[in-house]
Parts: C-alpha cells; structure tokens; sequence
C-alpha cells in the first residue's frame, strides 16, 4: 500500500508544494518510509542493508518475475550507492568492516541484478559526490540494453549443475549433496528429526534435507518456509505403509538413494526397492540397505550464497542504450537476440560460479551450437561456448556480493533464437 501513496504524494507535491520544499518532503518521506520503524544503529550492517534491500529483493522479484513485460515492470526500490549502511566511526566502534555494508562490487551487483530482472532502475545519491565507479556503472549502455531490451522478460533462477561434465574448472560448490553412510560412524551428524511441518530437520540445528531449486538434487540447506523459497522443497510426507518418502513438490517424487549415496528425486516405483525405503531408527533415518542420512561438516552455506540468473532477449537496434552501446564499443551485440546470464558470490570465499549444460539448457541454448559470450562489464568477448566449445560459463568471482553478466549470441550472427 505505500507505493500507490508514496507516488500520489510525489504528483501533489510537484503541483502543489514550491520545489525545493517538494524535494526535501520527498527524502523525508521516502527514507522514512523505506527503512519503517527500525533503529537507526540496527538499519545499518549486512543483515539490514544488503541481504535485506538486495538479497531479498531479488528473491522477492524472482516470485513475480512471470509478470514482467512490456509496458509494466516489477519495482525493486532505490539502488543503493557504495557506502551505504557502513556506520561512520563514531556510531559504531570499532567500525563495521566493510563486508557489512554496501562495497563497489555489491552495488555494481545491484545495478546488474535490477537490469537482468527487468526492474525500474531508480538512481539516488547525492550526484556531486558520486565517484567515477558510480558514474561508469550508472552508464554502461550494455547492462541499460538488457534492462531495457524490447522483449521485457525478466531473469529468473537457473539451476545449479548436479554433475559437471567438460573441461571446467571448478573449483568449488555451493551446495552439499545429501548422502547415506554408515549409521553410527558419525553420531553427531545422524541425529533427525521429521518435524510438524514435514522438513527433515537435523535435531538441535537450522539444518534441512532440501531439494535443490525444487528440482531433483538434494542437498542440506537452512531451514526455511515454503512461501520464501521456489516451494516445498523441503517438506516430505512418509508413507507409513511402503515406507516411501515423498516430497510435497508438485511432481511428487520419492527420495532415491544413487549408488553413489546420494539422494535425488525419482519417481516413486511399486512396491518400493531398498533405495526409496526409509524409517527412523533412534532418531537416525535410515534407508533399505542400512545406510543412514549424515549431515555435512561444516555446516553448508545458506540458500543465498550464490545466483545464477537468466533471460532471453530479443536484440535492440532502434533503443538509445543499445544505440550508444553499438557507438561507443564498436560491437553490435545489444542488437543481436539471445540471452543474458548474471553469475553471483555471496560466499565468504572467492569461488569459481559456473553456469555448464544444465544451467546454460535451462536458460535456453542449444548447446549443438556455437555461441558467443561477452562480458558486458569488461566490453569484451570473452569465449565460445557450444558446438565443439566447453559446455560452460565460469566467473571467478570475489567473496561477500561480486558478480559478473554476460551477453550470449549466436556464434554465426545469422539464426536467432526465436522469442
């Protein structure tokens, strides 16, 4: 309800108010208003600005992300410039360090993440102040051509790869797959409980069997409620009869054990064999052969340590972004059709990201052909993938918010891909 009043105070305001008294009512009230009634000490840190107005905003957009088209759009509020959030010295001491507040990369990440989900890009900041990162992020006509791209379809989540194939190089993951061991080897990490809203939960921690993405793959996850995820992903009914373990998802697939004790979803077979079989034994859950769910060691990141998002586009050759991009670098690639992908580390490490076949097939290539993929923030060309090319998109990217996006195309500029 505040937007609808906030912006019908804006039009009061310009034809009502002298304009210098209209601005200073519209900073008071936005910012007032965007940050409620929290403290000012508490609206500052990681947990408040950036995982709230970006990490959550973007999970948020993901959910309405099928809305999204031409003439309308889904509003992320402001972009947040570097140093937001940071207390100042006096405020806080000794100072927050610098992961807990809006860095260069998390606001260049916000700028790229509000352009691939098609959102408003709302610009704020005091202008005379603003340093020449800001500036060359703000006027970068190759990210505005794919928040503006004429298809107006926004970037939704692409899956990570359950197993890599190819000449990747990728050195770390995400996620933790799930897995059986031998019961009784480690105790501490055997102990389950399927509690009343039907999540695995690991007993006395915020640990869950998590089915990766609402796809197949299970991994271990927080514990999280079904409206702030892709679904119930984490919530399993088992069978009291055929001892099945069947996940709340619509496909309504059953836990399998791989041979190599990993767990997926399949699809439930009658009677059950040993690999969908589950009990509880002593707070252990075990499967037909005797092995029993173990939990990771560390604890596995949370669900937000990395993004992998995509969207189609249909190429611009008239829009001013596209027009000015083609101008200044040379290369028509904001006129061409095809896709956008934006890789994101959230991790406390650098980590390689990597977007391989199933990613890249979910986002919509066929990987037969060859493609060509540019760095939109690098202004360059940066690999082929596709035809006789690796089957992957790889970042290496800084820990705590770093991203990249890339433009992918057709290798031969001559067949695009259809809307």
């Amino acid at each position: 309800y505040f937007y609808p009043m906030f912006y019908c105070f804006i039009i009061m305001c310009i034809d009502l108010i002298p304009r210098g008294l209209c601005f200073l009512a519209f900073f008071f009230f936005f910012f007032q208003a965007e940050d409620g009634i929290r403290d000012a000490q508490e609206s500052r840190g990681l947990g408040d600005v950036y995982k709230r107005q970006v990490v959550l905003n973007i999970q948020n957009a993901l959910k309405v992300a099928k809305y999204a088209a031409p003439g309308g759009w889904n509003d992320g509020s402001l972009q947040l410039t570097p140093g937001m959030g940071c207390a100042p010295a006096p405020l806080q001491s000794p100072p927050l360090p610098t992961d807990n507040c809006i860095t260069d990369q998390r606001f260049r990440t916000q700028y790229s993440a509000w352009a691939m989900l098609a959102m408003n890009l709302l610009l704020v900041g005091n202008f005379s102040a603003l340093n020449s990162y800001v500036m060359e992020t703000w006027s970068n006509p190759e990210i505005v051509a794919i928040n503006q791209d004429p298809l107006g379809q926004s970037a939704v989540l692409l899956p990570q790869e359950a197993r890599l194939s190819g000449p990747v190089d990728f050195k770390t993951t995400s996620y933790i797959n799930a897995n059986m061991k031998e019961c009784g080897g480690e105790p501490a990490l055997q102990q389950w409980i399927l509690n009343s809203i039907g999540q695995i939960q690991k007993n006395g921690s915020n640990v869950c069997l998590n089915v990766e993405g609402c796809q197949t793959r299970l991994i271990y996850d927080g514990c999280v409620s079904a409206s702030k995820g892709c679904g119930p992903n984490e919530e399993f009914v088992l069978n009291s009869t055929s001892l099945q373990l069947q996940s709340k998802l619509p496909s309504a697939e059953c836990v399998t054990v791989n041979p190599d004790r990993t767990l997926e979803l399949a699809e439930c077979n009658f009677p059950a064999p040993g690999s969908q079989r589950f009990k509880f034994v002593d707070g252990q859950l075990m499967d037909g052969s005797g092995l029993c769910l173990t939990a990771s060691s560390p604890p596995p990141p949370p669900s937000d340590s990395t993004f992998r998002l995509g969207r189609r586009l249909s190429g611009d050759s008239t829009g001013a972004a596209a027009k000015v991009s083609t101008s200044v670098f040379g290369e028509p690639a904001s006129a061409r059709a095809g896709f956008a992908l934006m890789l994101m580390n959230n991790q406390v490490q650098a980590s390689n990201v990597s977007c391989a076949a199933r990613c890249l097939t979910a986002l919509g290539l066929d990987l037969r052909l060859e493609w060509v993929v540019r760095n939109v923030w690098q202004h360059r060309q940066v690999g082929l993938v596709g035809g006789s090319n690796p089957t992957a998109i790889v970042a290496e990217l800084d820990p705590g918010g770093a991203s990249q996006v890339f433009r992918i195309t057709r290798a031969n500029h001559t067949a695009n891909p259809s809307p």
